[in-house]
């Protein structure tokens, strides 16, 4: 899939995260058909020494929000105290 440049970003601080949310058009990878939808928000930061990617929705939710064990998760396999 395609990557297209992000319409909006915002950047956050979460259980010692840097966490950046991107809104985004995305192709959805039918081959008939080069629509781009959304705009969708997703969520980047990296744990364990690799990005983590997760889709957030149409509507801007921090991850603390909408998926809260999501960090916890990465810290608990890196190790870390939660």
């Amino acid at each position: 899939m395609r990557k297209l440049p992000a319409v909006e970003k915002r950047h956050f601080v979460e259980r010692g995260h840097s966490i950046t949310y991107q809104l985004r058009h995305v192709l959805c990878g039918k081959a008939h058909c080069a629509k781009l939808h959304g705009p969708y928000w997703y969520a980047y930061w990296t744990a364990r020494g690799r990005v983590q990617t997760v889709y957030i929705g149409k509507e801007f939710k921090q991850i603390e929000q909408k998926y809260p064990h999501k960090l916890e998760i990465g810290n608990k396999r890196a190790g870390a105290a939660v």
